[in-house]
């Protein structure tokens, strides 16, 4: 193989990848004769390695500013998760009752105060924790997770629970 078309190939991997392993790759490319077998190796170690530089926790602490990073938190996304939860314990109570009115409360509406209060720390933690480092996704997550409370909230509000 050329080494233009060996060096051409070595650019598809990461940088990193490359200034470490770049010139080792390159002059074992040049022994190899130039075809589909060596372009489909190449192409899927590439994608490998590129995959691999994505998953790294030097990389997700690099970009901690990212939403979709911090939104993986447990602390970013298990508060969603539970005004999910509640929502769908307000829809399932409001379905089976039939909109009739109780003398009690009722188990669900206990499940769901339970949901929204347990949120309050998991706010407060994500909030101190990641609104320095990070403070645009950490406002984003945080608009997201406020916004999930507030959908839960609504069936209460407009029914008058």
């Amino acid at each position: 193989m050329r080494r233009s078309t060996a060096e051409r190939l070595t650019r598809i991997y990461p940088r990193a990848w490359r200034d470490r392993f770049g010139d080792e790759f390159i002059d074992l490319l040049e022994t190899q004769p130039f075809g589909a077998a060596v372009l489909w190796d190449v192409t899927v170690s590439a994608a490998m390695e590129r995959g691999r530089a994505l998953i790294s926790a030097q990389t997700c602490m690099a970009y901690a500013s990212n939403v979709g990073v911090l939104a993986r938190r447990p602390s970013g996304f298990v508060p969603i998760l539970c005004s999910l939860a509640a929502l769908a314990i307000v829809l399932v109570a409001l379905a089976s009752s039939a909109g009739a009115r109780r003398p009690d409360e009722g188990a669900a509406a206990h499940v769901f105060q339970l949901l929204i209060a347990a949120q309050m720390p998991m706010l407060a933690f994500f909030a101190l924790r990641w609104a320095r480092k990070a403070r645009w996704a950490a406002l984003t997550v945080l608009s997201a997770q406020a916004l999930a409370i507030a959908l839960a909230l609504a069936p209460v509000w407009y029914f008058h629970l």
